[in-house]
């Protein structure tokens, strides 16, 4: 229901490629994975997730944007990819997330 209301709410945003929804124990999760970071940056502003809630993570060559919003009562988990990685982005997120993850 809550992806059902998310999707009706904020039609005019970019649409996620790739949804996953799970349950863990009960509790439901949805995972919005964005290509780009200007789409990622669209859904944060949409769902008032606050810049300092964003984290940048990086593994195997790879770096993405992720943040964590709550949407009716449902976690709803972000990521933004399409990030060129550069040795000084690598450090970057090394010095902020303390590494790789995921």
């Amino acid at each position: 229901m809550a992806l059902s209301s998310l999707t009706d709410m904020y039609a005019g945003l970019p649409t996620p490629p790739y949804v996953v929804i799970h349950t863990f124990a009960g509790v439901s999760a949805v995972d919005l994975q964005l290509d780009t970071p200007y789409e990622f940056e669209q859904w944060c502003t949409a769902l008032t997730v606050p810049v300092e809630a964003i984290d940048l993570l990086t593994h195997s060559g790879t770096s993405w944007l992720a943040a964590v919003a709550v949407f009716q009562g449902v976690t709803v988990k972000l990521s933004g990819h399409g990030i060129a990685v550069t040795p000084g982005l690598e450090a970057a997120a090394a010095g902020r997330s303390g590494g790789a993850s995921e």
